[in-house]
């Protein structure tokens, strides 16, 4: 594993969150809520993340982490939280666009008919191996089980992995999201 120094002297990072003493050569636990205990006090992991994998200052504030899965400490999923930035939903004109590239530009879709607009998005995230794309990516399963033929809601989907509603919504945002993000690379869909 790859440490990068951090700006705590002593301490190392992994791109995945593992932290090493680098006095001692030992790798320190984390606790539940995401601190580690160097010299006497609490280091928020997340934060040190962010300062060191993408240059941002630690500062006071609540981190969120993207994916909803607190455990997953990529400097991709982290961002400090604000009042006034919420991962926001994903574009309708662009699902659309994606489900009519894949299925068929006469394809009716309708994102208020739940069912029938889960089934033909699970056929894109299908045929464009999605679930396998990002088979490693924390709570993946939150998404195969929102386009499941259960068609949950954010609350069962909260219920069903033990997470809040909107960690469930997030989840779902921040792959929907990729998936347009995708789809944009490869000029399926335009900007």
């Amino acid at each position: 594993m790859i440490y990068t120094e951090t700006s705590i002297p002593g301490i190392r990072v992994s791109k995945t969150g593992s932290v090493l003493n680098s006095n001692t050569g030992s790798v320190l636990k984390i606790s539940e809520r995401g601190y580690f205990w160097h010299e006497s006090k609490f280091v928020n992991l997340a934060k040190l993340m962010l300062e060191t994998f993408k240059g941002i200052k630690q500062r006071s504030g609540r981190i969120d982490f993207i994916d909803g899965n607190k455990k997953n400490f990529e400097p991709g999923n982290l961002q400090y939280r604000s009042k006034f930035t919420e991962l926001s939903a994903p574009q309708e004109t662009a699902i659309i666009q994606i489900i009519k590239f894949y299925i068929g530009q006469s394809t009716d879709v309708k994102i208020k008919d739940v069912f029938r607009y889960r089934l033909q998005l699970k056929t894109v995230l299908e045929q464009r191996a999605f679930f396998n794309v990002y088979k490693t990516s924390a709570n993946i399963k939150v998404l195969r089980y929102y386009v499941s033929i259960k068609s949950p809601g954010y609350y069962e989907l909260s219920k069903h992995f033990n997470i809040s509603v909107n960690d469930a919504r997030r989840t779902v945002y921040y792959f929907l999201h990729k998936l347009i993000q995708d789809c944009r690379n490869e000029e399926i869909i335009k900007q």
